[in-house]
């Protein structure tokens, strides 16, 4: 018996790995391939649950599970036992209360009008405490949820939407948070994000970026805001020139000047300054904010050396007064994304012909609004602008919109990059750091994801989905890379780490079943799994019969696994029927 291979047998991998040594720093990896030998091979199905609990995740160390109530106002915790069958035969006898025991259930919300979202739930890297979301019908008039120029004026329906800070081991409400008359998307954390003690959320309906701290005692504390304002003392600027403004008009009051200046706004103030700047290099009927699609831009090449103004020099170039009433002026984050793209532009050494591409898509550049986001690391974000239409749900492919992928700064409020989402360069560097993008939560430095970077396998998977969507009708290759880069930005603390949804270990259709926590449609038969190393079959996840008549009614399910046991929970969904759990689990064979 040769022990240095690979074995699947237990035994005989603690044999091997009791006379063999290991090569430094990979015992840990080494001690994850003995999840090839140890998994649930049991199924109990259709479990009954008490008081209809609605499952939503386990903690980070495997110790407790939450869940909230079916009214969705109470936070239930349940401490996990870590039990295995003592055999096949008595699958049935275990029940709900053999696995789960209730520690506490505390109420969360203040009154019944909120409720809270049943799909979020954020664990802190101290794994002290948990957030949540709760949202409550707004009754406010979409004018009086504009709290900026550049808010939204598309949206009628609007929530009150509170966080909360929930200490795991005792339920007792920490701190908590208020955002009136919003649009932020909560359902599977997608309007927010999270990266170490930092916590971002993102409010479509302002077009801002809210970031704060988590101190180490549960307290949030505002950090900045993104949007209308870029730095930290943009107000008190702004502040400043209204005081300027408000002393000339009284000056002119005072003496009976009959030249009266025009009265200061968000649209002119920074406009009138570069303009001066400008003059030379651009006339005053060529800035028009909707350029035509056959305006002739003149090239760089075809200005004077001598006359062309120092780029660098111009933080942002604030568009002149709209002629079009109503109009929104920029945000002060969309204001950086033209001057970036402006700038890049006007140095490209093309003869001019990224410039006058600049003009010609003008008018949707300006019409882009922020949508999704996550952080990159605590000083970087990666903001997703495109199309209104698809921020208010005209359409559900997304992939087809126009967009672009913004690394933003927010420390130095800077642009750093940006790629639309057909850039095949935005593809090579996602490909090749996958792991940045999808983060690891509680695991660092160690990642056990399967990413396009670190698992050939996952890597294999996504050149064949390349593959189809390029030869497929109404395909090709832009086609490819936009359904590849659709599914950033990546929501927080999406993806299971269990190790059995490591592609380096088994093998599954991604399609039955993945470490995504989103549900799935639900198929007939069971999800299987297949040993990386042999091609063997190993176990099976085998889901409760679908109903008579039922075949025609749309069915998901979603699959909760434990971070380190041999235990998946698969949470059956049906229309008008009621909610099925069964429980995947450990038994000797």
């Amino acid at each position: 018996m040769n022990l240095s291979s690979k074995s699947n047998n237990c035994v005989e991998a603690l044999l091997n790995r009791e006379i063999n040594c290991l090569r430094p720093n990979t015992n840990i990896s080494k001690n994850r391939n003995f999840y090839s030998s140890i998994y649930p091979n049991e199924s109990i199905l259709d479990v009954k649950i008490p008081n209809s609990a609605i499952f939503r995740r386990f903690t980070p160390d495997g110790q407790h599970m939450i869940c909230f109530s079916s009214c969705l106002r109470v936070i239930q915790v349940y401490n996990f036992e870590a039990i295995c069958l003592e055999s096949p035969l008595d699958v049935n006898s275990y029940t709900f209360e053999k696995f789960f025991w209730l520690k506490y259930e505390n109420s969360i919300t203040e009154n019944y009008a909120e409720l809270l979202c049943k799909d979020f739930c954020l664990i802190t890297k101290n794994n002290k405490y948990m957030i949540l979301a709760s949202s409550a019908q707004s009754v406010c008039s979409p004018d009086e949820a504009r709290k900026y120029p550049c808010s939204l004026n598309s949206l009628s329906t609007f929530d009150d939407i509170t966080f909360y800070i929930v200490h795991i081991e005792t339920g007792q409400i920490c701190d908590k948070i208020k955002y009136k008359s919003e649009c932020i998307y909560l359902q599977h954390h997608s309007g927010v994000g999270l990266i170490g003690n930092l916590f971002a959320i993102l409010s479509v309906q302002n077009q801002t970026i809210h970031i704060l701290h988590i101190k180490d005692d549960g307290h949030f504390v505002n950090v900045r805001s993104i949007g209308w304002f870029n730095h930290d003392d943009d107000g008190l600027v702004l502040a400043q020139y209204r005081e300027f403004d408000a002393q000339y008009e009284a000056q002119c009051r005072t003496h009976g000047n009959p030249k009266k200046r025009r009265k200061f706004s968000h649209d002119n103030y920074i406009y009138e300054d570069i303009l001066k700047n400008t003059t030379h290099l651009f006339s005053q009927e060529d800035i028009n904010v909707n350029v035509p699609m056959e305006y002739e831009v003149p090239s760089a090449s075809s200005l004077n050396s001598t006359s062309q103004p120092s780029i660098n020099h111009v933080s942002d170039i604030i568009q002149p007064p709209s002629t079009e009433e109503g109009s929104p002026p920029f945000s002060g984050i969309k204001q950086k994304l033209l001057s970036y793209l402006f700038k890049k532009a006007f140095n490209k050494d093309d003869g001019g012909s990224a410039l006058r591409h600049f003009y010609q898509i003008f008018g949707q550049l300006i019409s882009l609004v922020m949508w999704r986001m996550q952080f990159i690391d605590e000083s970087r974000l990666l903001i997703k602008f495109t199309s209104l239409d698809c921020v208010i749900g005209r359409h559900s492919e997304n992939a087809i919109h126009p967009a672009f992928f913004v690394m933003y700064n927010h420390q130095n409020a800077d642009i750093e990059s940006v790629y639309d989402n057909a850039s095949e360069e935005f593809l090579e560097e996602f490909e090749r750091s996958s792991e940045i993008y999808r983060q690891t939560a509680f695991n660092e430095p160690f990642f056990f994801n399967s990413t396009y970077s670190n698992n050939p396998y996952a890597r294999e998977n996504l050149k064949k989905h390349q593959y189809a969507v390029r030869y497929a009708r109404n395909g090709g290759p832009t086609q490819a890379i936009k359904r590849v880069l659709a599914c950033l930005p990546f929501c927080p603390q999406s993806r299971s780490e269990s190790p059995y949804f490591d592609q380096s270990l088994f093998s599954y259709d991604e399609k039955i079943i993945s470490a995504s926590d989103r549900p799935k449609p639900s198929h007939d038969g069971p999800a299987k799994f297949y040993s990386r190393a042999t091609g063997e079959f190993k176990f099976q996840i085998q889901l409760t019969p679908s109903t008579r008549g039922a075949n025609r009614v749309k069915r998901y399910v979603s699959f909760i696994s434990h971070p380190w046991f041999p235990f998946i929970i698969s949470v059956q969904y049906t229309l008008l029927q009621p909610t099925i759990v069964n429980f995947h689990v450990r038994a000797p064979q």
